[in-house]
């Protein structure tokens, strides 16, 4: 099986637990809580009602991020063409992160499926992030 989605909007990563002073727990905060949510949506409508992967999976992220408007106009070029590398705050691995965090249990059954990753950061004029999952042929444990 093989789904593909994309997530329209400027990415957001997974933030840290906060905890709470009073009743000594930890949160997730809530612009991760509705990042998240939104993941969850957009993945459902993918799986159009089907069972999520049993098997190991590969999970391919590619990240968009909106050019900023202080660009120079060489690098506003090559975000149009989407061949500009982001190299600034906002680790990829946080993005996956909330990627995984948000397909699970809709894509795949559990993130700890995810036996291979690809995962790329840049800029375009669309801010979004791109998601394929496929299963993995070959024998689990």
């Amino acid at each position: 099986m093989r789904v593909s989605f994309v997530v329209e909007g400027e990415p957001v990563p997974k933030g840290r637990p906060r905890f709470n002073p009073y009743s000594k727990r930890a949160y997730t905060p809530q612009r991760t809580k509705s990042y998240e949510e939104q993941i969850a949506w957009k993945a459902a409508v993918a799986m159009r009602g089907k069972a999520p992967m049993k098997r190991p999976v590969h999970v391919d992220v590619r990240i968009f991020f909106g050019i900023p408007k202080s660009a120079k106009q060489a690098d506003k070029e090559a975000a149009r063409t989407e061949h500009l590398w982001h190299c600034r705050k906002c680790d990829a691995d946080n993005i996956f992160k909330a990627i995984a965090d948000g397909a699970n249990g809709i894509v795949f059954a559990d993130d700890k499926q995810i036996c291979e990753m690809e995962c790329s950061k840049r800029y375009s004029m669309k801010p979004r992030v791109e998601v394929e999952v496929y299963e993995l042929e070959g024998a689990a444990r």
